[in-house]
């Protein structure tokens, strides 16, 4: 996954999911801990989610957030979870455990039932509205999409003061940015340009797919450029290599009510893939110019054909077959960037989304 050019902050939303599954599934089997704790040992299925997840075994998807507070050491990125992996859940902690740790807390049975749901134990923490709530994020800067117009306007890197052709974290660079242009503390996103992106409505070129190499700081500025610092990087660095200003992201959301009628398509993938799963983000090709928000909580789906009732041989519409939740989590004039919340089945380049049936 990677970012987008209004800019190119995206977000790993730690929150709920947009839409609950149909049927309750089954609590894993129950366990104890080393201090005798019960707890439940669930097995990931495919189209499980944290939220998910939480809103099963603790009766709401808010709380996964502090239970997994602590726990960067067990999983190196808590939002990636895969068919298979085992966690252990309880009162006051959500984690994943290998199959022999899951195996050697299944044998200390507890001698009484762990509840469906543990809210009680956690409604101290869950006095709030939950439509009022702040959804907590971490950022991540991915790669996206800039317009022709962005492109044009971007500046670009002159090279550095190291005697070297690639550059990294914390090197010095030059940029194609002067007196009156730019000023000292100034952030910028650095990036590559890619392939053209063709919007799936028209046909026509929408702008280009960049690959996003990191940012940087500006720490001088002269006649007819300046000097910046790289602050992260997330791949080599080198001259010619494009600069756009750096949007800090933002540190809350809130869930918004998506207009009537709002109707899209899938205008990118991340990684430049043909279909995408759960808890990966997609760009779309509305804006804020069509009435999309922040917080908004669109679906994914494909319309299927017509088939014909055999007894009947009356033409009948099969209904639309939904195939993702989305939540958006960033928007400029005419694209924004969705996080999918849940998928039940691969998404592709032009699948169509619209207004999610549930609103806040």
């Amino acid at each position: 996954m990677r970012a987008n050019a209004f800019f190119l902050g995206i977000l790993l939303v730690l929150g709920q999911a947009a839409v609950a599954a149909e049927k309750p599934a089954a609590l894993g089997p129950a366990g104890r801990d080393e201090q005798g704790r019960p707890g439940r040992v669930h097995t990931v299925t495919a189209g499980d989610t944290l939220w998910g997840i939480s809103e099963r075994y603790y009766g709401t998807p808010w709380v996964w957030p502090s239970v997994w507070r602590g726990n960067d050491d067990k999983v190196a990125n808590p939002h990636r979870i895969y068919p298979g992996n085992r966690l252990w859940i309880s009162d006051g902690e959500m984690r994943r455990v290998s199959d022999a740790e899951a195996e050697a807390l299944l044998g200390r049975q507890a001698d009484q039932a762990v509840p469906a749901a543990l809210e009680d134990t956690l409604a101290a923490q869950n006095t709030e509205d939950k439509k009022d709530w702040d959804i907590f994020f971490s950022a991540a800067e991915m790669t996206g999409l800039v317009t022709q117009a962005e492109l044009d306007s971007a500046a670009r890197v002159l090279g550095s003061s190291r005697d070297t052709e690639l550059y990294a974290h914390m090197d010095p660079i030059y940029i194609s940015l002067g007196e009156g242009e730019v000023l000292p503390g100034e952030q910028f996103t650095l990036f590559r340009r890619k392939d053209l992106a063709y919007d799936p409505e028209t046909g026509k070129v929408f702008g280009r797919f960049v690959d996003v190499l990191g940012w940087a700081e500006v720490t001088e500025v002269h006649a007819d450029s300046a000097v910046a610092e790289i602050r992260q990087a997330y791949d080599a660095i080198e001259k010619g290599d494009l600069l756009v200003p750096r949007e800090k992201p933002v540190r809350e959301l809130h869930f918004v009510a998506a207009p009537e009628g709002l109707e899209g398509q899938i205008l990118f993938l991340a990684d430049q893939r043909t279909s995408g799963a759960g808890e990966d983000v997609v760009y779309l090709n509305r804006g804020e110019e069509h009435g999309v928000q922040v917080g908004q909580r669109l679906e994914v789906f494909r319309s299927l054909t017509s088939v014909v009732d055999r007894e009947t041989r009356q033409k009948r519409q099969l209904p639309d077959q939904p195939l993702a939740d989305l939540l958006v989590v960033k928007i400029g004039p005419r694209t924004s960037v969705a996080l999918v919340t849940h998928a039940v089945s691969d998404l592709s380049w032009g699948d169509h989304f619209r207004r999610a049936l549930q609103q806040p």
